[in-house]
């Protein structure tokens, strides 16, 4: 009996391990097409080729931009759609977001709201 319960510990211990330290998602990477416009500007300060990455289990991203800037977010204490950048600053993931200043028609595949301007992104296809 006491050797039974011990195997029942041991087993339950292992079980509790693997629930707490699941193994890490893959990062999943796209080519894409970014343009950067600061705030209130109507002309994008960038247009280029770029590659988006993100991770799918804890959600940060990162964009590298054709000229090799990069950008990462790290999500925000687990609240979805919420990121801080590389100084701090906030940051707000939006889906299908139109261009306000009405410069271009087409929906972003996905856009990164920054405290100085928004960076809109196209998944090429």
């Amino acid at each position: 009996m006491k050797i039974q319960a011990a195997l029942i510990s041991v087993i339950s211990a292992i079980a509790a391990l693997g629930v707490v330290s699941p193994a890490h998602a893959d990062i999943q990477t796209r080519n894409a097409f970014c343009m950067y416009f600061v705030n209130g500007s109507a002309k994008p300060q960038a247009a280029m080729p770029c590659k988006v990455s993100s991770d799918v289990e804890v959600f940060d991203a990162e964009i590298v931009w054709q000229d090799g800037v990069r950008q990462s977010f790290k999500n925000y204490d687990g609240v979805p759609f919420t990121y801080r950048d590389d100084r701090g600053g906030r940051v707000f993931k939006k889906l299908g977001l139109y261009e306000p200043s009405g410069k271009f028609e087409t929906v972003s595949d996905r856009a990164y709201e920054m405290e100085s301007g928004i960076v809109y992104i196209w998944w090429r296809r």
